[in-house]
């Protein structure tokens, strides 16, 4: 499982719009006891060779892989009080290349609480793991990733709201943690701090429009050269689970300030948008936008501005079975600094086609096959191709 760093942004937003869609996931839970929902999932993915385990531009290694992942959503609502969590863990085998090998661990936890027109929260959210950090960095480093949040929102009117919350993350490579000689310790150990401003405006039963202010701090424990300050203002539109479309779309501007005069500044359009789609109760289409500034491990380019598109499109045939494609693309285009006046692009493409078969109502299995590349003008060991065909098994959800 990979974790982007824009992640922490894509929860602030999480944090103020609520959590609708946990709630609904909490009405087919499997296991109900009084106020308490549990839904377990259990999902054994990767199921087969992996071509090039390294993504090696020139001699790739091949080895048997899978992961077997445990899942539990808990939810317990009690009058004015609700709290969920949501603990995955990963277990991730090589047969052959034994230091691949690795335990990821991940753990959400939230607490809201109603009353009347106030309507506080906070939470935690925490991951230990040796999954790949992003499309950039091939390498399968331990980090850990700890933020917190709070916040409360305000009804002011029956479709007039208010809200703030205030949030902090620090992001931890275990120490001599490197990446073709590039120290990621060094690139990434540090912390990030926001306060989010909001007024949304309730548009209809099922959408809602929110305009989003944000300032925040970038801090690196090794690296202040890398340290910066930004301010984000970004309209929110939220789409309800209970209708046609459901997600968030927000589209917006950043202006980020380094401290360090030799790094550039950077002011311009950022998007963050996760919707989906469900059509004649046998199409489900979702898409993924995301674009912002991502700070890169090498020093020569302290930060990319990250294009990523996903497009996923499930046709559900007759009976049991169903049909998945999905396409992606990344494009990192880098930023140089003064000292390495040395910037370009990466690309990065995956495309995906499976076929699903419902054993029984909670069981699913899948057979896929995935090709991957990426594309660069820096440097021609960033180049490498992957094609794989695995299995999946999933249990519950």
């Amino acid at each position: 499982m990979r974790r982007h760093p824009a992640v922490f942004l894509l929860s602030s937003f999480v944090f103020l719009v609520g959590s609708t869609a946990a709630a609904q996931e909490a009405d087919n839970a499997m296991l109900k006891i009084g106020p308490l929902s549990i839904q377990p999932t259990l999902l054994i993915q990767n199921i087969g060779r992996d071509r090039n385990v390294f993504n090696d531009p020139d001699h790739p290694k091949s080895d048997f892989t899978m992961t077997v992942s445990p899942k539990a959503d808990v939810t317990f609502h009690a009058r004015s009080l609700k709290m969920t969590l949501a603990q995955t863990t990963d277990y991730v085998y090589f047969k052959q290349y034994t230091d691949q090998r690795g335990t990821n661990q991940y753990n959400t936890f939230r607490a809201d609480v109603t009353l009347g027109a106030l309507q506080p929260f906070a939470g935690v959210n925490v991951s230990n793991t040796r999954g790949r950090l992003n499309n950039e960095i091939d390498a399968r480093a331990r980090h850990t990733s700890v933020s917190y949040f709070a916040g409360a929102k305000l009804n002011l009117f029956s479709h007039t709201s208010v809200g703030a919350a205030v949030r902090q993350s620090r992001l931890k490579f275990a120490d001599g943690t490197e990446f073709r000689g590039e120290s990621l310790t060094r690139a990434f150990n540090g912390h990030d701090r926001g306060i989010d401003a909001n007024i949304g405006f309730a548009l209809t039963p099922l959408t809602s429009l929110m305009l989003v202010v944000s300032k925040e701090e970038q801090r690196f424990d090794g690296a202040p050269e890398r340290n910066a300050d930004s301010i984000r203002v970004a309209p929110t539109l939220s789409f309800s689970p209970l209708g046609l479309i459901n997600g968030t779309a927000a589209f917006g501007y950043r202006r980020y300030t380094a401290r360090d005069p030799r790094t550039p500044d950077y002011s311009g359009f950022v998007a963050q948008v996760t919707t989906a789609m469900r059509l004649y109760d046998r199409h489900r289409v979702e898409v993924t936008i995301l674009r912002d500034l991502t700070y890169s491990y090498e020093r020569a380019a302290t930060y990319y501005i990250g294009n990523s598109y996903s497009v996923a499109w499930t046709y559900a045939f007759i009976g049991p079975m169903d049909m998945r494609l999905s396409a992606s693309r990344n494009l990192m285009r880098y930023h140089a600094t003064a000292d390495a006046p040395t910037g370009g692009d990466d690309n990065y493409s995956a495309y995906t086609a499976g076929l699903g078969y419902r054993i029984a109502r909670h069981i699913r299995a899948a057979v896929n096959g995935d090709w991957q590349r990426r594309r660069s003008v820096r440097a021609a060991n960033r180049q490498f191709d992957n094609n794989r065909v695995y299995g999946s098994l999933t249990w519950g959800g």
